[in-house]
């Protein structure tokens, strides 16, 4: 199907889109006429006589915010759920329930588990509803390897649908974005978008991001900073506009860092601009002293003979709803730190956001 003109004006590359309109079968000479070719002609050479069914739109639906109609079909909230929701909302320690249902099968990692609920949720209403003012979250998952960023990365992917996720070891930065080719080499040139467009207004992953090449990195900047970039590549000159969380993964240079006592920017392979675009750094270690590694193990092992339901039904639906009643996600992220005793230490912000 083919749509064109003004109806395709508020349409974003990559968002579904929803025509309204009565099915008709035309004569194959008939369709022809109506599109300038041979008219009358009910054994038109071009097709052989055949029938033509022909879509007369009456209108298109479609929104450029969170309500599109793939999202409409994933996430149906009934009054149950609703009420369920509200309910559980009353419930003391919100932060730490809700954190607790996040990558349970995961020991430990509560600060950059809470990182992601905050990436998934993105800004408060204040600040989405200022167009000038980022209102999307990207978050850095760095740190030795076997300590389970790639299991939060697909995990919090699950959390908003239509989020996409790829690896940084087989793609490249133009491929996740978008690219411009000719089918069989020949004809005119047609854009498709990558990975980053198709996630618009969601979440996209990217696993060992740090296996990219610094002119692959360059891709992402202006997506993660204002939400577009403007392609001019093969005679198409197109902004395209996707204001997706990015949730990025990677091990040091050396798959464990150095020092065990100390952290050192440089070692993580990232581009200096990719970094400052990250608004949440978590970083990982393995269990250093011999008592960390027991009680890891100890911790595992008793992970290991539960059964957990990773489908996040309630956590999408919980996500879904703040989405939709602005007045609803006014959460208080202070008293969880409380909780935890975090606002006793001297570096507070720091510790807050790293692991």
């Amino acid at each position: 199907m083919l749509v064109c003109g003004k109806h395709t004006l508020s349409v974003g590359l990559g968002e579904e889109a929803e025509i309204v309109g009565e099915l008709y079968v035309l004569a194959s000479g008939l369709a022809a006429s109506r599109f300038g070719g041979a008219g009358g002609n009910l054994n038109h050479a071009g097709d052989g006589g055949r029938a033509q069914p022909i879509l007369y739109a009456k209108r298109i639906k479609y929104t450029k915010r969170i309500k599109y109609t793939k999202r409409q079909r994933e996430i149906n909230l009934t009054s149950k759920d609703t009420d369920a929701i509200k309910r559980f909302a009353s419930f003391p320690n919100l932060i730490q329930r809700l954190v607790s249902m996040m990558s349970p099968e995961v020991y430990g990692n509560d600060e950059a588990k809470l990182g992601l609920l905050l990436t998934a949720v993105k800004g408060a209403p204040k600040q989405r509803d200022n167009w000038y003012r980022r209102y999307w979250i990207n978050t850095g998952l760095f740190g030795d390897k076997g300590t389970a960023k790639t299991t939060l990365l697909y995990d919090a992917i699950k959390l908003i649908p239509s989020s996409q996720s790829v690896s940084g070891q087989h793609s490249t930065g133009k491929g996740i974005v978008a690219v411009a080719d000719r089918i069989g080499g020949v004809g005119e040139p047609m854009l498709r978008a990558g990975a980053a467009v198709l996630a618009n207004h969601a979440l996209l992953g990217i696993d060992e991001i740090g296996t990219m090449s610094f002119e692959d990195q360059e891709q992402f900047l202006s997506l993660m900073d204002k939400g577009y970039f403007d392609f001019n590549k093969m005679g198409i000159r197109q902004r395209l506009e996707s204001e997706t969380g990015f949730i990025v993964t990677s091990n040091p240079m050396t798959s464990d860092f150095r020092n065990s006592h100390k952290l050192a920017l440089v070692e993580i392979p990232l581009k200096g601009q990719l970094i400052d675009r990250l608004d949440l750094v978590f970083v990982f270690r393995k269990p250093q002293t011999t008592e960390e590694q027991w009680a890891f193990a100890h911790n595992m092992h008793k992970l290991s003979t539960k059964h957990f339901n990773l489908d996040f039904i309630f956590l999408r639906k919980y996500i879904y709803y703040i989405h939709n009643n602005p007045q609803f996600d006014e959460i208080n992220f202070e008293a969880y730190y409380e909780i935890e005793g975090l606002l006793d230490q001297p570096n507070f912000r720091e510790s807050r956001i790293c692991r």
